[in-house]
């Protein structure tokens, strides 16, 4: 892995992953951003987002990349990243984009500021980072399997 490295979670066993999968109609069900080969940048629920080893597995992740990204877009996700750490995870944008995904109704309660879920996090520090936006959805309005449509990127793993 390298910094920028996207790592997408394979859904688990249970029954939120299992059902955000089904929604989505995606393997994916939660994302990270890496700072470098041993560490990630993540928005989880029940937590703040932080900093954190983790060992990659096949099994349960799917890793991609933005190609030929130059060395100051690398050095700017750096900064994000660790400018990044300590936000509140957004529950009332998780819940709009569960009724949205059962519904198709747009519930204007999600986005708030100062909170975020794992792939709003992950698309502004691509963004910002002056990685090219390939998407008409709102930044920082997407949900992992979206990331994919975002920016262009190869999986790696």
């Amino acid at each position: 892995m390298q910094t920028g490295d996207i790592i997408f979670f394979k859904a688990s066993k249970g029954i939120l992953s299992r059902a955000i999968s089904a929604l989505t109609n995606s393997p994916y069900t939660h994302v990270a951003i890496a700072l470098d080969d041993k560490y990630v940048l993540e928005a989880d629920r029940f937590m703040k987002s932080r900093i954190r080893p983790i060992r990659v597995d096949a099994e349960i992740h799917s890793v991609f990349r933005v190609p030929n990204l130059e060395q100051r877009q690398m050095e700017a996700m750096k900064i994000l990243i660790k400018n990044h750490e300590g936000y509140s995870y957004d529950y009332l944008q998780v819940f709009n984009w569960f009724v949205y995904l059962l519904t198709g109704w747009d519930v204007p309660l999600s986005n708030r500021v100062n909170k975020l879920i794992c792939s709003e996090l992950v698309d502004y520090i691509l963004y910002y980072s002056d990685v090219p936006r390939n998407t008409k959805y709102p930044l920082g309005d997407v949900i992992p399997p979206m990331l994919t449509e975002a920016y262009d990127m190869e999986q790696i793993l």
